[in-house]
């Protein structure tokens, strides 16, 4: 499959990739919504896109690594959300989203949950080359990063 960009801009292009319209929205009401809480706990604004590029970083490496052979990167906006998701993990566990007061807990839970039953199900927009279901997976990459991240920024702070 040729490329129309250099391979190094491939990571980053893919974090703003979206499978459809409700993937876009949901990607989204979750930044938007974990964003102010992530940066006041924290302690700064920039911290949160770091954290959402790291994780689609992160995610790309972890597609790369595990499918050699694929043809695209296409996790990166799911991997980037995942790592803010990781984030609140760790900096607010008991915390409610501000939009709809959905624990993050349960939205972690939620999140992974989906991966796994659009895993299962082969619901999600096609994978390219080998490996069907393993950019399914590659998203958790970003979520143990981001959760992983912010526990030493976390600690960091004290």
């Amino acid at each position: 499959m040729p490329a129309d960009a250099p391979a190094w801009v491939t990571p980053f292009t893919s974090m703003v990739m979206h499978g459809s319209a409700l993937h876009l929205a949901l990607t989204m009401l979750v930044a938007a919504a974990l964003g102010p809480p992530l940066a006041r706990a924290l302690g700064s604004a920039w911290l949160v896109p770091a954290l959402y590029l790291l994780g689609g970083l992160v995610s790309a490496v972890a597609l790369v690594a595990v499918a050699r052979d694929m043809g695209i990167a296409n996790v990166g906006a799911s991997g980037a959300v995942a790592a803010l998701l990781g984030a609140a993990l760790a900096t607010l566990p008991r915390a409610s989203l501000t939009f709809f007061a959905i624990p993050v807990l349960f939205l972690a839970g939620l999140a992974v949950g989906a991966q796994v039953v659009i895993a299962v199900m082969d619901l999600g927009q096609p994978v390219a080359g080998e490996g069907g279901q393993i950019a399914y997976w590659v998203p958790l990459a970003g979520l143990v990063v981001g959760f992983s991240t912010a526990r030493r920024l976390s600690a960091a702070r004290r």
